[in-house]
């Protein structure tokens, strides 16, 4: 067999008296950040957090003149996504964490 990808993955241990967590806002994907977006998630792997809190802002579907303001269709949802999950590091970590979401206006491509 062929092996595409090979990562592991954790439940929140509930026992944990301190579970180390980290809060993200606003991760942009735009090309013009990568340097930046590399250090930032290559120094988040480090830290070892037991989950994340996403808390809006995670996929910018009206970044790139993609899509207007108030016109966003569930196809650019989806592409935009689809795209930001193939750009940022955190979605390729070799070990994955709990993550808990919540949208806000740039994840919905409106305000």
């Amino acid at each position: 067999p062929y092996i595409v990808d090979q990562r592991t993955f954790k439940t929140l241990d509930l026992s944990q008296k301190t579970p180390r967590f980290a809060v993200t806002s606003c991760m942009s994907d735009e090309w013009k950040f990568q340097p930046d977006i590399d250090a930032i998630w290559s120094k988040f792997e480090k830290q070892n957090v037991d989950f994340v809190i996403f808390s809006g802002d995670t996929v910018y579907v009206d970044s790139f003149g993609f899509v207007e303001r108030q016109k966003a269709t569930a196809k650019d949802l989806w592409y935009r996504y689809s795209q930001t999950l193939t750009r940022l590091p955190f979605y390729h970590q070799k070990q994955l964490v709990p993550v808990y979401a919540t949208w806000d206006d740039h994840d919905f491509g409106t305000n």
